[in-house]
């Protein structure tokens, strides 16, 4: 149900720190070319604030206020750090605690991507997180693993939600009659060019008709002479979901930084079953024989391309499924996940340390 709460029901004051661009307030995320990090916080803050929060999203320099439609405010750093809040969420940015200690906030750290030490103690986010011992969110179990080392004053593991658009769009369509359509939509290093390779080597002269086709940043220099190789740059989220309808299946080996894959995802709510091999998070999107396949080599991930290239009603039924497991992941149901880990532990912990029998002793 639309603004439900899992948790006490409380409203609360909550700031999201995160680089964006600047954007037009009253545009939907799915009409904003955005990366990843960026459209999560933007929708969680949305949902958030729709849900009766009083939710403020600081992206860039400035005091500039704006508020959009959907009541979220939007500050410049120097308007936020004069505000107080209940909750201040940092994305990856460890340092900002600091900058933003005086909105007086409980800290939680959204992290997004793999926090190597070596790469904590160069961007100095290491004395912050000692300092400020934040709450951390994951969106995966994969990334939460990789960060034993960390000690935050507690762990959840909260997955992102899909953009209304990609729930509400009709399924890929899948039609015999239609040319055999792989699309990768990852950034380039994150294996784009295994993909190129495994393409060129085994599943295009398989299948002689069949294109694959590049969502984001690849450039002409990557693809090189590779064939039947379609280059879309970087989409809104409408214009990859026109894509996608008329696709096949999504081609993505994974990538060791992968730590959700809202791309994979996104793909899975239009139909698209997810040919991958696992690495990072993708082997928490993928059930495997059920909306895609976790391959377990080179030779399988070729083998169940070609699978799904011949076998369209296969690729259907896989698409089905995919499209069913992610039917109800709105930014609304994510955003109750975040309130109950916000206010339910808080509020439970609160409740025994002011009435437990040994609280005053």
């Amino acid at each position: 149900m639309p603004g439900a709460s899992f948790g006490f029901g409380l409203m609360s004051k909550i700031l999201f720190v995160c680089r964006l661009p600047d954007i037009e307030v009253t545009a939907s995320t799915s009409e904003l070319s955005l990366g990843g990090i960026e459209a999560c916080n933007l929708e969680l803050a949305r949902a958030l604030a729709a849900r009766g929060h009083s939710v403020a999203l600081s992206g860039r320099p400035g005091s500039d206020e704006k508020t959009d439609s959907l009541g979220l405010v939007h500050l410049g750093f120097e308007a936020a750090v004069t505000r107080k809040f209940d909750h201040l969420v940092v994305s990856n940015i460890a340092s900002d605690f600091d900058y933003f200690d005086v909105c007086g906030a409980a800290p939680v750290y959204w992290m997004h991507n793999p926090l190597r030490f070596e790469k904590a103690l160069r961007k100095n986010y290491v004395l912050p997180l000692v300092r400020h011992r934040p709450r951390a969110v994951f969106p995966s179990h994969d990334l939460e693993a990789r960060t034993a080392p960390y000690r935050f004053l507690s762990r959840d593991v909260i997955g992102h939600g899909i953009d209304a658009a990609f729930l509400n769009a009709a399924c890929a369509r899948h039609e015999s009659s239609e040319p055999v359509r792989f699309v990768f939509a990852s950034q380039p290093h994150r294996g784009l060019d295994r993909v190129l390779r495994l393409w060129c080597q085994g599943i295009a002269p398989s299948l002689p008709h069949a294109e694959l086709h590049l969502l984001g940043s690849a450039s002409l220099s990557d693809i090189g002479d590779a064939p039947r190789v379609i280059r879309h740059g970087r989409l809104t989220k409408r214009q990859m979901i026109d894509v996608y309808q008329s696709a096949t299946a999504m081609l993505y080996p994974g990538a060791e930084d992968e730590t959700f894959c809202l791309a994979a995802a996104e793909a899975q709510c239009i139909g698209l079953p997810v040919i991958t091999m696992g690495f990072g998070a993708l082997r928490e999107r993928v059930s495997h024989g059920v909306d895609g396949f976790l391959c377990k080599d080179e030779n399988d991930f070729v083998t169940k391309a070609r699978l799904i290239g011949t076998d369209h009603d296969l690729a259907r039924l896989l698409g089905v499924a995919a499209q069913t497991r992610h039917a109800n992941r709105s930014w609304d149901f994510v955003a109750g996940l975040w309130e109950d880990m916000l206010f339910g532990r808080a509020a439970m912990a609160h409740c025994f340390k002011r009435f437990s029998p040994t609280a005053e002793s």
